[in-house]
């Protein structure tokens, strides 16, 4: 499992923009299809308080 988290204030910014890579390395670890990301929105307050506001649990294939 990998765990994603992002400003919902700002776009998702998920270290997947560099696709060649990550296709060349499932290739060599095709298990790696199977791995779940726990994605957490949050929100931040001007004092510094996180609220996380959304959770998904996602495969690659449906976050890219």
């Amino acid at each position: 499992m990998e765990v994603k988290a992002f400003n919902r204030n700002g776009p998702p910014e998920f270290d997947i923009a560099d696709f060649r890579m990550y296709a060349s390395e499932i290739q060599e670890k095709p298990y790696m299809l199977d791995v779940d990301y726990l994605i957490l929105g949050y929100d931040m307050s001007d004092d510094g308080v996180v609220t996380i506001k959304d959770v998904w649990l996602k495969k690659v294939w449906q976050i890219a």
